[in-house]
């Protein structure tokens, strides 16, 4: 009996999940698994499955994203979740269904897929045609913590205190906790687009499917609620404060300011030792070293995979603004 390879439905997508367990020792959540494959806003997961008789041996999953590149909104896909059964590997499975993917892109006419593979699987796309784009920079701001070695903790107050000096706008109007994700962000989006060149779009329809089911350690603000020019994502990890997603309008430094110190707050209030921000391109670096975040390199690669109608603008980390709310959603 031979392997069938064939365009996933909904029974091959659910399936998926035991096959992502076994390729990768994690038990990906069923709920969170249901919501990443059928309940994105940007439209449908296009996958290729393979099987040997009833046994799922592969899967290729294009995971749609609306961008907006350089003024026009357009669908493009994720590359994410691709796996082979560590019984089939070296067996040509990877190859044929990727194959069989970018045709479907090629058909479709998308102009470019993305994704931010792993140690592991970033050398074999490169051997299959995608380019390095750049790695998202680590941004990390230590905070002084309220208790600790005396040492650090001067250290780190001396720090805070001299970046905080710096970064001391005047007139600036404390962010208000965002309660929850609606059209408030989206009037954040009309108003900052026009500063990105190749940015996911992002929407409260967006925010709600990525973090609005985990109430429990997300927090998030918004600038001048009534007429709302930015807002920021953190997440609350035994390691510190994580900066999801970050959006203002770069011209307007004390949005940036007001965004930025209700997080460094939050870390202070939790006893976290630095506030850490993943982002790949230019957008707020000013901002971010006049804050007191240090950029560390060696982040999470980002590459692409040029489809149709190839520009080299595309491959420019510069012109990018991808943050963590970019990249894979986690089911385990």
């Amino acid at each position: 009996m031979g392997i069938g390879y064939f365009q996933a439905s909904k029974t091959d997508i659910l399936d998926a999940r035991e096959l992502f367990n076994r390729v990768f020792g994690a038990s990906a959540l069923e709920a969170c698994w249901r919501r990443k494959y059928f309940e994105n806003p940007a439209g449908q997961v296009v996958a290729f499955a393979a099987r040997e008789g009833t046994r799922l041996v592969g899967f290729y999953p294009l995971h749609p994203a609306l961008f907006s590149i350089f003024g026009n909104e357009t669908l493009i896909y994720q590359s994410a979740d691709t796996m082979t059964d560590p019984a089939y590997r070296r067996g040509g499975v990877y190859g044929t269904l990727r194959k069989t993917a970018h045709l479907w892109l090629v058909k479709e006419g998308i102009p470019f897929t993305y994704g931010f593979p792993n140690i592991i699987s970033l050398a074999a796309n490169k051997r299959s045609g995608f380019e390095l784009v750049g790695r998202l920079t680590r941004w990390v701001k230590p905070v002084p913590a309220g208790e600790g070695e005396p040492l650090r903790k001067a250290l780190n107050s001396i720090f805070h205190g001299f970046f905080s000096a710096l970064n001391s706008p005047r007139d600036v109007k404390p962010a208000e906790e965002l309660d929850r994700f609606d059209e408030r962000v989206d009037a954040v989006w009309t108003r900052v687009k026009d500063d990105l060149r190749i940015a996911g779009v992002r929407s409260g329809a967006f925010l709600k499917w990525r973090y609005g089911h985990r109430d429990d350690v997300i927090s998030a603000w918004i600038s001048n609620p009534e007429r709302p020019d930015g807002y920021v994502v953190a997440e609350t990890t035994p390691k510190g404060i994580w900066i999801r997603d970050l959006l203002a309008a770069r011209a307007n430094g004390r949005t940036i300011h007001s965004l930025l110190s209700a997080v460094v707050e939050l870390a202070r209030s939790t006893g976290a030792r630095h506030v850490v921000f993943p982002v790949a391109g230019g957008a707020y670096r000013g901002r971010l070293l006049r804050a007191g975040f240090i950029p560390v390199p060696g982040g999470a690669p980002l590459i692409e995979f040029p489809r149709a109608n190839p520009s080299r603008e595309w491959r420019r980390a510069a012109n990018w603004y991808a943050s963590d709310a970019d990249r894979d959603m986690e089911c385990v």
